[in-house]
C-alpha cells in the first residue's frame, strides 16, 4: 500500500470511529434549525467539537458572531487546505438545503485528518461560514454576516490557502464539478394611495395592481430570455405584501425575487429588463416604485477546479459511491447560486454534491430537510466526510497534485481535456 492509500485508509477509519457522533450532531441541527447570522448554538456545537479534538479555534471570526476558524497544524509547513462548513437553515422550512450535513461533514473530515497530521506536513483549516442562504429584513444595515464567504474573500482569508473543499447534499446521483450562477436579489416596492374600494376607488392608486402587472411583465419577458450556456438565465419572484383589507385600495405592495445568470453582462441585461417591467407597471397604475438591489448572493459564477474535481471523483468511486462521470457533471448547466462561487475564483476549489435521495425530490422543502436524517442522508454525511478527507490527503501527500491543481486553476473543460490529448 502506498503512503497516500495508507493515509486514505486511516482517515476513513477515523470517520467511522466518530460516525455516530457526526450523525448525532447533524440530527440535532435538523431538530434545532437556526437562520443565517443567528446560528448561535449550531456554530457553538461545531466549534466546540473541533476544540475537543485539539483544534485551535478562533470564535467569533472576523467580527462575525456565528463564524469560526479552526486550525490544526501538521508536523511541518506544507499545503493549507480549507474545509468549509455551513449550518444555517431556511426560514420557515428548516434544513431543506442540508446545511446540517455540510457543517457536520466538514468537521468530520477535519477531525479525521487531524489524527494523521502528526505524520504529514501542512495545515487543516475548518471555516465556519454562516448565512449562506438569503434572508429578508434584519437589523439596520442588513444581516452582518450575510454571505460570509464573500466577507472572508474580501478580508484576505484565502490569500494563503492552497485549496478549498466542501460537500453539499443533492438528490438523484452524486455529482462533482458542477458550476453555479451569479445571483442578484432585488426588492421592488410599489407606492400607491389608499381609498375605499367601493365608495371612491378613483381617488386611490392601487399598489397591488402595479405589483401584479409587474409580475405579469416579468413572466412575459421570460420568452425573450437567451437559452443555454454561457447565459443560463433564471428569474423567480414572489409577492410578499399586497394589502391589509379587502375593501381598501392597497397603498403599498412588495415583491421580492432574483435574477441569475452565468454571465455578468447578461445578468445586467436581465436586471434592466426587470426594472423596465417595474417602471411600466408603475406608469400604468399611477404609482411610484423603489427598485433596490441587495448584496449579491454570488458575485461570480462558480468555477470548479477540474484537477481537484477529478481527485474528488476518484475518491468517491473508491468509497463505492455511485457518482456521475465528472466530465458529464461539469458540462451541465448550473442550477443554483452560492457565495462559495467567490471562493472558487480565489483558490482551487471543489464542491462534492452528495446524494441523500435516489429519487428526485423538491429542494428547499420540508421533504429535502427530512431526507437529511434518513438512512441515506446519514450515509451521505459519512461518505462525504471521508471523500473530503481523502481529497485533502491527496494534496498533503503528493506534491504533484497540488502543483497540477494550481496550474489548471480556472481552466475550462475543453482546454483541460485537450492538455493530455495526443
Amino acid at each position: 500500500m502506498t503512503d497516500v492509500e495508507h493515509y486514505k485508509k486511516l482517515v476513513q477509519d477515523q470517520v467511522n470511529t466518530i460516525s455516530s457522533r457526526l450523525i448525532e450532531m447533524s440530527d440535532w441541527l435538523y431538530q434545532h434549525p437556526e437562520y443565517g447570522c443567528e446560528e448561535v448554538e449550531a456554530s457553538k456545537l461545531l466549534a466546540n467539537e473541533l476544540e475537543k479534538h485539539g483544534f485551535k479555534v478562533e470564535k467569533p471570526f472576523l467580527n462575525m458572531p456565528t463564524s469560526f476558524k479552526a486550525s490544526y497544524n501538521g508536523k511541518g509547513s506544507g499545503p493549507k487546505a480549507a474545509i468549509l462548513a455551513e449550518y444555517d437553515a431556511l426560514e420557515g422550512i428548516g434544513h431543506g438545503c442540508g446545511h446540517n450535513i455540510i457543517g457536520t461533514g466538514a468537521i468530520g473530515a477535519g477531525i479525521a485528518l487531524s489524527k494523521v497530521m502528526k505524520e504529514l506536513n501542512g495545515e487543516i483549516i475548518v471555516l465556519g461560514c454562516p448565512a449562506e442562504e438569503n434572508r429578508k429584513g434584519g437589523p439596520p444595515g442588513g444581516w452582518p454576516c450575510q454571505f460570509s464567504k464573500q466577507i472572508m474573500c474580501d478580508k484576505g482569508v484565502f490569500e494563503n490557502i492552497d485549496a478549498a473543499i466542501m460537500i453539499h447534499p443533492t438528490a438523484g446521483i452524486t455529482e462533482v464539478g458542477r458550476g453555479a450562477l451569479i445571483a442578484q436579489y432585488i426588492d421592488v416596492v410599489f407606492h400607491g394611495k389608499s381609498a375605499h374600494a367601493a365608495a371612491d376607488p378613483w381617488t386611490g392608486r392601487n399598489a397591488l395592481q402595479a405589483a401584479l402587472l409587474f409580475l405579469s411583465g416579468v413572466n412575459a419577458f421570460r420568452q425573450q430570455l437567451r437559452r443555454g450556456r454561457p447565459y443560463t438565465p433564471v428569474i423567480h419572484w414572489i409577492l410578499t405584501e399586497g394589502g391589509t383589507a379587502g375593501n381598501v385600495i392597497p397603498e403599498i405592495a412588495r415583491c421580492y425575487g432574483a435574477c441569475r445568470s452565468e454571465d455578468k453582462n447578461y445578468l445586467e441585461e436581465i436586471i434592466e429588463a426587470v426594472q423596465n417591467c417595474a417602471k411600466g407597471a408603475a406608469l400604468m397604475t399611477g404609482c411610484e416604485f423603489d427598485f433596490v438591489r441587495r448584496r449579491m448572493t454570488s458575485r461570480e459564477a462558480g468555477t470548479p477546479n477540474l484537477y481537484l474535481t477529478e481527485l474528488g471523483y476518484k475518491n468517491l468511486l473508491k468509497l463505492g459511491v455511485e457518482t456521475e462521470d465528472w466530465r458529464v457533471s461539469t458540462r451541465k448547466e448550473p442550477a443554483g447560486s452560492t457565495d462559495f462561487s467567490d471562493v472558487t475564483k480565489k483558490v482551487p476549489s471543489l464542491e462534492i454534491s452528495i446524494s441523500i435521495s435516489k429519487e428526485e425530490i423538491p429542494w428547499h422543502s420540508v421533504t429535502s430537510a427530512k431526507a437529511t436524517i434518513s438512512d441515506m442522508g446519514h450515509k451521505a454525511l459519512i461518505d462525504g466526510a471521508k471523500a473530503l478527507a481523502m481529497t485533502a490527503v491527496d494534496l498533503f501527500t503528493v506534491p504533484e497534485h497540488l502543483q497540477k491543481t494550481k496550474s489548471v486553476h480556472l481552466m475550462d473543460l475543453d482546454k483541460y481535456l485537450a492538455r493530455s490529448a495526443p
